[in-house]
């Protein structure tokens, strides 16, 4: 009778240790997941202006944004993009993007126009707040790149 009151006092333990294990590392991630949750992110507006000979046309985007609050940008690409006519400027067209960047982290955007067109990009927080504005060159791509600041 000893002996199986033994197994099940070292099963025990075996179990217990393990448990502690598991909730420690859990617990881990628990604290990274509500400390994202509450990292300051802003609101950020890639804007691109095509102006040019021909039909505006923007064929490739690479943009910067956080998948959620709290994590670094990554990039996503975007081909041949819908342009809307921009009435504050005749001739050129626009297309925007709102996403989320985490405070303190890199938004960028490069924008491709068609040939023979020029691109203009902007980076604006909150839709409003430009960090960034960039003209390019006749048919070459334009970049505009900015670090995110800190909420005040």
């Amino acid at each position: 009778m000893m002996k199986t009151a033994g197994i099940w006092a070292k099963t025990g333990i075996a179990l217990g240790a393990a448990t502690l294990v598991g909730v420690g590392l859990s617990g881990c991630g628990l604290v990274d997941s509500i400390k994202n949750s509450t990292a300051d992110a802003w609101s950020v507006t890639y804007a691109v202006t095509v102006t040019g000979e021909g039909t505006p046309s923007l064929p490739a985007v690479t943009f910067g944004e956080a998948k959620t609050r709290g994590e670094d940008t990554v990039t996503k690409d975007l081909p041949n993009l819908p342009l809307v006519a921009d009435p504050a400027t005749p001739g050129s067209s626009r297309w925007e993007k709102t996403v989320m960047v985490t405070a303190t982290r890199p938004a960028s955007i490069v924008a491709t126009p068609g040939e023979g067109q020029r691109a203009t990009c902007q980076i604006l927080l909150d839709g409003k707040r430009q960090i960034a504005a960039v003209a390019g060159e006749p048919g070459k791509p334009v970049t505009c790149e900015a670090t995110t600041p800190k909420f005040d």
